[in-house]
């Protein structure tokens, strides 16, 4: 798809936040029950806010939407070893009181891991691999092996692009028009949008 014309900055802005923004689930968020709350309301409704911390806790969430859980995998036959309750977690809490859509969200991820999408899983994993090395982390190849990265990620500094959490502990990615006006057309003939948004799949 080709990219639209932009007239201004503010619209080079919106169209990046309608085309590149993209939410991913923190896990390391959900396994230490740890959520943002904002200090006005921990000031105002202290009793509140720590229910609202308890509530988003692990094991909390396992108990608390574990028949949808059992509903998701009872509707989903053959899943990978690594979709434990955990992740199906993540998709109880995307459609929740719905196990029968979760279900069909399960099954389309999993086909799209297998399918379309195995290219992008099989380099990520390698990458992944190779990033653990030594036992730290090296950030360096998991941005090597992203799809299209040579075009990219030149483009994506800390003056073009902000991460940040929102209150369910979910990560947004923010670009800047501000920061990209340089390399906004260079960055837009170079890559499409379905690139663009393999590429952000991939690093999310």
């Amino acid at each position: 798809m080709p990219w639209r014309r932009i007239a201004s900055g503010s619209c080079l802005l919106a169209a990046w936040l309608c085309a590149f923004q993209f939410i991913a689930s923190d896990f390391a968020t959900l396994a230490t029950g740890q959520r943002y709350v904002a200090s006005r309301q921990r000031s105002r409704v202290p009793v509140r806010a720590q229910r609202y911390v308890e509530d988003w806790l692990l094991p909390n969430l396992l108990r608390k939407h574990g028949t949808e859980i059992e509903e998701i995998r009872k509707r989903c036959r053959d899943l990978p070893p690594f979709f434990d309750d955990v992740k199906l977690l993540r998709f109880a809490l995307d459609n929740e009181g719905n196990p029968g859509l979760a279900a069909r969200n399960v099954r389309q991820v999993n086909s799209w891991r297998n399918g379309k999408g195995a290219a992008i899983v099989a380099a990520a994993a390698k990458a992944v691999a190779e990033a653990q090395k030594g036992g730290g982390w090296d950030n360096a190849p998991v941005l090597a092996a992203a799809p299209y990265s040579d075009r990219i990620s030149q483009h994506l500094t800390p003056s073009t692009q902000l991460i940040m959490s929102t209150s369910r502990g979910d990560l947004v990615t923010c670009i800047q028009s501000a920061g990209l006006t340089s390399s906004s057309h260079a960055i837009m003939k170079s890559v499409s949008e379905e690139q663009m948004a393999e590429f952000y799949t991939y690093m999310w």
